[in-house]
């Protein structure tokens, strides 16, 4: 199919029998490709990649707008979905403060954290604090993949998105390949 035949069914519909009529062809493309890419999202066709390289220490990671996530790799390690908020226990009223919960992670974030600037000390959540790992990691627990509990050490490593960025826990101690399906 053709931009063309496309202008001439629209102009069939709009009752616009030529371009010196109500609407130019330029707009009708215009229109045309704003329905298209209307279209496209709203089908969520075609699935798309985005690949990217961790910097060592980095927890957080700009990305472009995008629609659903349904998969996301770092060095071939599928990780699993979760948020901040359960990162941090708030489904189960916990509000992790590793200091609290025994977790033997340190109290220092590392530079590059996607916890908030001046988090230090005894209380801190132990999901900013704890230290980078290097991909893949090892995790004790078996299935089913532990993703409605706050976070602590040796588990699978999870994914949050903040605003534009994705963040990784625990964040890449080296650079490795990023990819969101």
């Amino acid at each position: 199919m053709q931009t063309q035949d496309v202008i001439t069914l629209a102009r069939s519909y709009l009752n616009d029998p030529s371009s010196a009529g109500r609407w130019s062809d330029a707009t009708l493309i215009n229109f045309y490709n704003i329905a298209s890419q209307e279209v496209i999202r709203d089908v969520e066709f075609p699935e798309s990649r985005v690949t990217t390289t961790t910097v060592a220490n980095q927890q957080e990671y700009a990305t472009p707008e995008l629609i659903t996530v349904y998969r996301v790799y770092l060095a071939g390690q599928l990780l699993t979905p979760t948020t901040l908020q359960v990162l941090e226990g708030h489904q189960s009223m916990d509000y992790d403060q590793n200091a609290l919960s025994g977790y033997p992670v340190t109290t220092t974030q590392t530079p590059g954290s996607g916890g908030p600037p001046g988090t230090t000390g005894p209380y801190s959540p132990s999901w900013n604090v704890t230290p980078p790992a290097a991909y893949p990691v090892a995790n004790a627990f078996g299935p089913p993949v532990a993703d409605a509990q706050m976070w602590g050490p040796n588990q699978r490593p999870r994914y949050y998105f903040r605003g534009g960025s994705i963040g990784i826990v625990p964040a890449p101690a080296g650079v490795y390949d990023l990819v969101l399906d």
